[in-house]
C-alpha cells in the first residue's frame, strides 16, 4: 500500500544552493524528505529586455472547486494518492494510485467525470482543517470519513528567455517530487518575462519535460529559452 503523502518539506532538512546565470543546482541527498532551494544568483546582470505580457490562464478560466467525500474502511487505510507537502499550507496531488483498489479510486468511479480528483489538483480543506498541510495529512491518516475541498489548478504557459540573466527564483523540491515550488521571486528572467509569477506557483513542465523534479531542474539549466508550464492554486 501507499502512504497518503510524500515529498514532505522540513526546515531542518532544507538546503540552499546559489545559482548564478547557468542555474547550477545540486540535487539533495540522503533520506526522503530532503529539499533543495535553488536560489537566484546575486551577481546576475540586469536584463535589458522589456517585460512580456503576462499569459492568460489555460483550460478552466474560473477556479473550479468541489468537495469530495471519501470513506475508508479503517482510519489507518491509505487514501490512494501521493501528496506533495512542500507548500506547508496547500497539499498538491502529485500522483493517484491506479494499480490497487483504494478509497480515491472507488470515489472517482462513483461520481461524474467533472468531479473526479485528478493529478495536479490542490487540497484546501480536510474536514475542519484549513491552515496546515501537515494537519490535513494527519486527519487523512486517522479519520474514516473525509470531506476534502478540491481546487482545480490554473495553468499558465510562458516563454522565458534568460538572455544571460539568472532565473531569479528560489525553488523548493524534494527527491520524490514532480514539480518545483516557487518559494521566492527575485529580479531575473522569470520576473521579466512573466511578471505575474507568484510565491506558491509550481513549475510542472519545462520544454516538454515533466514528471521528475531533478529532470525539471536539468531542463532549466540546459537551455537559454524555456517554455515553462506554471500551476497555481486559485481561489
Amino acid at each position: 500500500m501507499f502512504d497518503c503523502c510524500c515529498c514532505e518539506c522540513t526546515d531542518e532538512k532544507a538546503q540552499v544552493v546559489s545559482t548564478i546565470n547557468d542555474e547550477r543546482a545540486a540535487t539533495s541527498s540522503g533520506e526522503q524528505g530532503d529539499v533543495v532551494v535553488a536560489a537566484s544568483g546575486a551577481g546576475a546582470r540586469k536584463a535589458e529586455r522589456e517585460p512580456e505580457e503576462a499569459p492568460e490562464p489555460l483550460g478552466e478560466q474560473a477556479p473550479v472547486t468541489f468537495v469530495a467525500v471519501i470513506v475508508k474502511e479503517k482510519g489507518s487505510d491509505d487514501v490512494g494518492w501521493h501528496l506533495d507537502l512542500l507548500d506547508k499550507k496547500v497539499p498538491w496531488v502529485s500522483r493517484i494510485v491506479t494499480t490497487e483498489k483504494t478509497p480515491i479510486k472507488q470515489y472517482n468511479a462513483n461520481v461524474p467525470a467533472e468531479r473526479h480528483v485528478r493529478e495536479g489538483d490542490y487540497i484546501k480543506r480536510v474536514n475542519k482543517e484549513t491552515n496546515s498541510a501537515q494537519g490535513m495529512r494527519d486527519i487523512m491518516r486517522g479519520e474514516v470519513q473525509l470531506e476534502i475541498e478540491i481546487h482545480r489548478p490554473q495553468i499558465f504557459r510562458q516563454t522565458i528567455v534568460k538572455d544571460g540573466a539568472s532565473m531569479g527564483l528560489d525553488l523548493l523540491f524534494g527527491p520524490a517530487s514532480s514539480s518545483l515550488v516557487v518559494e521566492e521571486v527575485r529580479d531575473g528572467a522569470v520576473k521579466r518575462c512573466f511578471p505575474d509569477v507568484q510565491r506558491g506557483d509550481r513549475i510542472t513542465k519545462v520544454n516538454g519535460q515533466q514528471g521528475d523534479s531533478a529532470a525539471l531542474m536539468q531542463a532549466i539549466k540546459a537551455s537559454d529559452r524555456l517554455e515553462i508550464e506554471f500551476s497555481r492554486c486559485a481561489g
